[in-house]
């Protein structure tokens, strides 16, 4: 009985703690230590067992047994509240974040802990949290650029609005100057046909103020003559006036009748005389009145046409002051779409760059990982 004592003393006292303390240097820090001094425990019970058997003998199995059993029970316990149960732990959680499921905590007792097993919960747990943050960010970036891609797509489609308005209104723009080019053109026609009609005009109005001068030069030759004939008609009746006086007294002074006589025909050939220039001029008169008017009745179509030229001319100044007036409309509401477009430009700009400081934070969110490429460069 005092060598089993011995024996249990040296296994326990010696042994153990030798191997105990080799195991735990070897295995620092390691869930093996744990392990293995419990299995060394076993070890060491189930041994000093097998000595009492060898020393005592067989039958000392039928409490041996039960004992290393219970022994080994323990053993193999510790090992699954110490092993199996954190791994399991773990295990339950990576299998819920692969089910997209990041609202997980892993147990703090077993984070404390100093093996593997803990340095495994504490990156698991620090991994959680990493991942809860860049998705947490990813959402969130994603929510923004939803926002920002609908923003996107409405200023884009006032932008395509406001390009199909302008180039309406540059159509309409180029319409009117063509509109307005052909009134010019007609207007500068007309213009010149004008001119040719008051050039002619003027020839004809030239020619006609000459026939009437000489007109009236030829009045006041007819209006001397007709002076000149009442001054003979004042001398023939002056002669009258003698011959009767003279015819009075014929039997005295016969030779008077004769010279009275003699003046007499000499002013009826100057009356004579008198009365054909008159006619010659007053035919002279009739046929440059004539002139003038035949002159007249050419000015006269010149001047209808020149008056329908003037209107038409300002039929055509309207048509340009109204085309005038649609290309300032125009111009405002192309004005107002560039305005619009700056603004919606601006605006995607500054869109535009809150997409980039957003690509930037998911590409720092993406950095937290790292790719075979990346590790091997």
């Amino acid at each position: 009985m005092k060598e089993i004592w011995i024996f249990a003393g040296i296994v326990v006292l010696l042994i153990y703690p030798v191997l105990l303390i080799a195991l735990r240097k070897i295995f620092k820090k390691s869930f093996i230590s744990n392990v293995g001094s419990v299995i060394l425990a076993a070890q060491c019970f189930i041994g000093v067992e097998c000595f009492v058997i060898g020393k005592l003998g067989i039958f000392h199995l039928v409490w041996v047994f039960p004992t290393g059993s219970a022994a080994l029970f323990f053993t193999y316990f510790y090992m699954y509240r110490f092993m199996r149960k954190p791994l399991s732990g773990i295990t339950a959680t990576l299998d819920e974040m692969s089910k997209g499921n990041l609202v997980v905590e892993i147990d703090t007792k077993v984070q404390k802990r100093t093996d593997e097993v803990g340095r495994i919960a504490v990156a698991m747990d620090r991994m959680v949290k990493n991942l809860y943050e860049i998705v947490t960010n990813l959402k969130s970036a994603a929510d923004m650029v939803s926002v920002n891609s609908s923003l996107i797509s409405n200023k884009a489609n006032e932008v395509s609005e406001g390009v199909t308005n302008q180039a309406a209104s540059i159509e309409e723009i180029a319409a009117s100057i063509e509109e307005m080019t052909a009134s010019m053109q007609l207007n500068a026609e007309n213009a010149n046909e004008a001119n040719k009609f008051v050039k002619t005009a003027s020839e004809e109005i030239d020619e006609g103020a000459g026939f009437t001068k000489q007109t009236v030069e030829l009045m006041g030759e007819i209006t001397e003559h007709m002076q000149a004939i009442r001054s003979i008609a004042d001398q023939t009746n002056l002669l009258a006036l003698n011959a009767a006086v003279e015819s009075s007294r014929a039997g005295e002074h016969g030779k008077g009748f004769a010279v009275v006589a003699k003046e007499i025909r000499v002013l009826a050939e100057r009356s004579r005389q008198l009365s054909d220039s008159i006619t010659q001029l007053t035919d002279q008169c009739y046929n440059y009145s004539k002139k003038s008017g035949e002159n007249m009745n050419q000015v006269l179509p010149g001047i209808n046409k020149t008056t329908s030229l003037v209107r038409e001319i300002a039929a055509a100044s309207n048509e340009q002051r109204t085309g005038a007036e649609q290309i300032n409309e125009s111009v405002q509401s192309m004005n107002h779409i560039t305005q619009v477009n700056a603004s919606s430009a601006e605006m995607l700009s500054s869109i535009a760059k809150e997409m980039n400081d957003i690509a930037q934070k998911m590409n720092e969110g993406a950095k937290f990982f790292r790719t075979k490429d990346e590790i091997e460069y």
